[in-house]
């Protein structure tokens, strides 16, 4: 089980990890490795309760990429990853210590899965409320 979390703000990552929700699940799954990324993009499909599967791509990054055509990239095929109905969810980011990039996306039936590619199956879905 991997969870992952989307906070429309920083200081939700830092609520939630000083607060009694995640102190609850260390208590019960031990202290876990937290990764994080700088958001690159977010696109999220009004459909997204029916998320059935989940992929994660881990990517390096070379040395002196040209960040922000890096950027643009992966913000344009998250935005197209939403808007062609491919995909519930479509979230990019980087980590600049290790200089990876993440794209995670969700969707409705597990989609042919490259080399590269972990899937998941979703066991739960947490959602803001309207």
């Amino acid at each position: 089980m991997r969870p992952f979390y989307l906070w429309q703000r920083p200081e939700g990552a830092s609520d939630f990890l000083c607060g009694p929700g995640f102190e609850a699940l260390t208590s019960a799954f031990g202290w876990p490795q937290v990764r994080t990324w700088i958001v690159l993009q977010a696109e999220i499909s009004s459909d997204i309760a029916a998320a059935s599967f989940a992929t994660r791509d881990i990517l390096q990054t070379e040395a002196y990429a040209p960040l922000a055509d890096i950027r643009r990239a992966e913000s344009a095929e998250a935005t197209a990853d939403i808007a062609t109905g491919a995909a519930l969810a479509s979230v990019s980011g980087f980590e600049p210590t290790s200089w990876t990039r993440v794209r995670f996306r969700l969707w409705r039936e597990i989609p042919e899965i490259g080399e590269h590619t972990q899937a998941y199956r979703v066991g739960h879905l947490s959602l803001p409320q309207p």
